[in-house]
C-alpha cells in the first residue's frame, strides 16, 4: 500500500493534526540548532565550613550570584509560589 493511498483515506483533521505535529517537531528542531539551550552554566565560588554551611561566596564570572542547590535544600514555599 502506497503512502498517498493509506494517507489520502484518513479523515480531513487527522491529516491536518498530523501535518501540524510534523511542522512543529521540524520548526522546534530547527530553533533548537540556531538557538541552542546552553547548559554550561557556571556557578558561584562557595567556601563552607566542615558542617556545611556557607561561609562565603562570590559572584559567578558573568556577575551573577549562582548557587546551585538540590531539590531537598530548597524551602518547599518557595518551589510552590516559583511554580505557581
Amino acid at each position: 500500500m502506497r503512502f498517498n493511498t493509506w494517507f489520502g483515506n484518513l479523515p480531513r483533521f487527522v491529516k491536518r493534526f498530523a501535518i501540524s505535529l510534523l511542522i512543529c517537531t521540524a520548526l522546534f528542531l530547527v530553533m533548537d540548532r540556531i538557538f541552542p539551550v546552553h547548559t554550561n552554566i557556571r556557578y558561584s565560588q562557595l567556601i563552607l565550613s566542615d558542617d556545611k554551611k556557607l561561609l562565603n561566596a562570590s559572584l559567578s564570572s558573568d556577575q551573577q550570584w549562582r548557587m546551585k542547590a538540590e531539590i531537598n535544600e530548597v524551602n518547599p514555599l518557595l518551589i510552590k509560589t516559583m511554580i505557581y
